[in-house]
């Protein structure tokens, strides 16, 4: 599959990164889309980046990321009359870079897959630092041959790539990721606690 467009729906902390991550691999025209204008006015003027509502985006993108707080606001964009899914060119590939339920991850890629679109749960870590330099960690979930096909459009925006297994894994992974990172958080920080309560520095 060649990639000529690629789109990035959502501009916060890790968004922001990854819209400015794939411009400075000048390799793809690069649109990018959120609500608060604000965001969007950050980016204008970016050489290759160029600011579309999600609708045009659909009709001209080949792979679209989604880097937005939930399933919610990914179905906002995706559903309705001027959503992604009514304008859709053939072929779409979306990755779904969110922290999401992998069930409800499974019914967005069925419902996907009526539309001719493939929906690739992509559970990503590293924070707005990794983000800006390109050095994300993403697990991929879904049809691997989508995946395959644009596996390139993830390189400049990520370090460590992994394909995980079918619709869904890509997240379960990811909170699987979260679970051993906040134990170990925790467990750490109670370490520390009793070092301090016997004396220890």
């Amino acid at each position: 599959m060649t990639v000529k467009t690629v789109g990035v729906i959502g501009l916060g902390n890790i968004g922001n990164g990854v819209a400015s991550s794939l411009a400075r691999a000048e390799k793809w025209t690069v649109q990018v889309w959120d609500q608060d204008q604000s965001k969007r006015e950050a980016l204008d003027g970016t050489p290759f980046i160029q600011i579309d509502r999600f609708d045009k985006m659909a009709r001209q993108a080949d792979v679209i990321f989604f880097v937005v707080p939930s399933t919610r606001e990914i179905l906002s964009c995706l559903e309705g009359e001027d959503g992604i899914f009514a304008h859709a060119k053939s072929g779409l590939v979306i990755y779904d870079l969110t922290t999401s339920y992998p069930e409800d991850s499974k019914e967005v890629a069925e419902k996907a897959r009526t539309f001719g679109i493939q929906y690739l749960d992509a559970g990503t870590s590293g924070g707005p630092y990794r983000a800006d330099t390109g050095h994300l960690l993403t697990m991929v979930g879904g049809e691997e041959k989508a995946f395959q096909a644009t596996r390139d459009v993830l390189e400049p925006i990520c370090e460590h790539i992994f394909y995980v297994g079918p619709s869904g894994a890509g997240h379960t992974l990811k909170l699987l990721h979260n679970i051993v990172c906040h134990a170990t958080t925790l467990a750490t920080a109670e370490a520390g606690h009793m070092a301090e309560k016997v004396g220890i520095s």
